[in-house]
């Protein structure tokens, strides 16, 4: 009953509308933000929650930063995580035993 109620009120008002009388109540809200708004957002930046960091493949990739940050054990970056394919060999030779010619031949062919 609760839900269809507020869901009633949120409906019949605007985002702005909304956010503007809870924030008027002293009712925690925000909007449910896009990527875009995110990247864009000042409270976002301002909290570092997003890394960039260069990747010598991919070029500058934008991740999420640790949450919560602690003041006396910061969370540490070290890498991006593996490179595309790096188990390639594994699965295509040990895993699935084709030999090293047909995975020459399936680079050859940019299959992989």
């Amino acid at each position: 009953m609760i839900n269809k109620l507020v869901a009633e009120w949120v409906g019949s008002l605007s985002e702005a509308e909304v956010i503007a009388l809870c924030v008027a109540e002293d009712v925690p809200c925000n909007k449910i933000m896009s990527i875009a708004d995110i990247f864009k957002d000042p409270q976002f930046a301002a909290r570092q929650n997003v890394l960039y960091v260069d990747d010598p493949q991919a070029g500058q990739l934008a991740l999420s930063a640790a949450v919560p940050k602690m003041s006396r054990t910061p969370p540490q970056f070290t890498n991006v995580g593996p490179a595309l394919g790096n188990a390639n060999h594994y699965i295509l030779q040990e895993l699935l035993g084709l030999s090293p010619d047909a995975c020459a031949e399936l680079r050859a062919k940019k299959i992989i």
